[in-house]
């Protein structure tokens, strides 16, 4: 019965750490971090798939801070509970691009695409954010679909059509 409060008590606990996180990610990524890192230690050992999702934002508030490297560490942790979660590869590719590391960040959408082909089509900026990178790595005509996508979806997307514009026909 105790081992059975305490991880029900554990439990609350990270929830309640992880909510606090939330409050702080938009104006302080810092103070977020910090708070996603101790509902992710509340949990010790029993780290499950309902976690991915403080993975997922623990990395974004590192990479806000520009600890793009740090948030692929923390991207990887979460692979080896979920390692089919097409949100953990983009959001890998994302703090590779950031890192400037456009091959890393193509080798990872190239496991999003594989889980997913579909993925792309969700939103519009996602799209946009593929083509930028396969256009980095000259994968130009993955790129010209992608950037068609998120002009048609979003035809506001002026960033989307001036890289549409630039692609060689």
């Amino acid at each position: 019965a105790l081992a059975k409060a305490k991880r029900q008590a554990n439990t609350y606990m990270e929830d309640i750490t992880r909510r606090i996180g939330d409050k702080y990610a938009q104006k302080y990524p810092d103070k977020a971090e910090e708070y996603y890192r101790k509902a992710l230690e509340a949990k010790g050992k029993r780290l499950g798939l309902e976690d991915i999702r403080t993975f997922n934002l623990l990395g974004l508030a590192l990479r806000k801070q520009g600890k793009w490297l740090e948030a692929i560490e923390e991207y990887r942790k979460a692979q080896q509970i979920s390692p089919r979660d097409e949100n953990i590869y983009y959001n890998m590719a994302m703090a590779f691009a950031e890192g400037k590391d456009f091959e890393k960040a193509y080798k990872s959408l190239l496991k999003v695409l594989n889980i997913n082909p579909d993925f792309y089509r969700q939103d519009a900026t996602l799209a946009y954010n593929l083509g930028i990178i396969f256009a980095r790595v000259d994968a130009l005509a993955q790129a010209k679909t992608f950037l068609e996508h998120a002009v048609e979806v979003n035809p506001g997307l002026q960033g989307a059509q001036r890289l549409l514009d630039s692609l060689p026909s």
